[in-house]
């Protein structure tokens, strides 16, 4: 029994889908529409999917704070994408050099982000920091670090530990 009005059948043609992306608002600025893209799907991480950024929705997410980017793939056969899959999206940005420093390496207090530089003989030196773009577990550092300066890349709440009991860098 059918009811007027009711949908029997969804019909789609899946050679072709479309992948939606989340960007982060942050990294807006950097993402283009034509930019090309890496796919790979959980179950078959060596399976490679290329695509280009087709379009970014001008308007961000609430919630998430982030835009959606939309880009086509060609789909080799029905049984290995379906819609409504996640799939893990590679967007290889050139931002040139920056000095840039293991995130492990900064510590975010909450109102400040520091690094240890090593002095040497065993003494560091706590900096404060501005930091920029995360990628690929390293962070940008734009102020407070010179290029070439050593640092403090493990132990570092260890080290931060030890300071505040002798009354350093409160």
């Amino acid at each position: 029994m059918v009811n007027a009005g009711e949908r029997l059948f969804t019909i789609t043609n899946t050679s072709k889908l479309w992948v939606i992306a989340e960007i982060y608002e942050q990294d807006l600025p950097y993402v283009k529409t034509g930019m090309p893209v890496t796919l790979r799907i959980s179950y078959q991480p060596d399976r490679v999917f290329r695509s280009t950024i087709e379009f970014i929705h001008p308007l961000l997410v609430t919630d998430t704070r982030t835009a959606r980017a939309r880009m086509t793939i060609e789909n080799p056969s029905t049984e290995l994408l379906k819609a409504q899959m996640l799939t893990e999206v590679e967007i290889r940005l050139n931002l040139g050099k920056r000095l840039a420093v293991p995130e492990d390496a900064v510590i975010d207090t909450g109102k400040r982000k520091i690094v240890y530089v090593d002095k040497g003989n065993g003494i560091f030196e706590q900096r404060v920091v501005t930091t920029g773009i995360r990628a690929d577990g390293m962070v940008e550092i734009t102020k407070g670090l010179k290029d070439g300066e050593r640092i403090a890349l493990s132990a570092n709440f260890l080290i931060d530990s030890e300071s505040k009991l002798k009354g350093i860098g409160q």
